[in-house]
């Protein structure tokens, strides 16, 4: 992975799992969520400042199914 910022650019890695639940409103609609740790690395490219650690992903969704 790589970012760009207006002060800085780099590369880093993450690495994780994810486990989540749907539940379903009706037979073509439902919600979920999911939530998982993940380890992440960045480092700059010019400064050679590099930051790392664990941190927690929460995604919720709504879903339309059409058929």
């Amino acid at each position: 992975m790589s970012f760009r910022g207006q002060l800085s650019k780099g590369n880093g890695a993450a690495v994780g799992g994810i486990g989540g639940v749907e539940y379903f409103l009706y037979k073509r609609l439902s919600v979920q969520t999911d939530v998982g740790p993940y380890y992440m690395t960045l480092k700059d490219d010019k400064s050679s400042v590099e930051k790392s650690g664990l941190e927690f992903v929460i995604n919720f969704g709504v879903n339309f199914y059409f058929k």
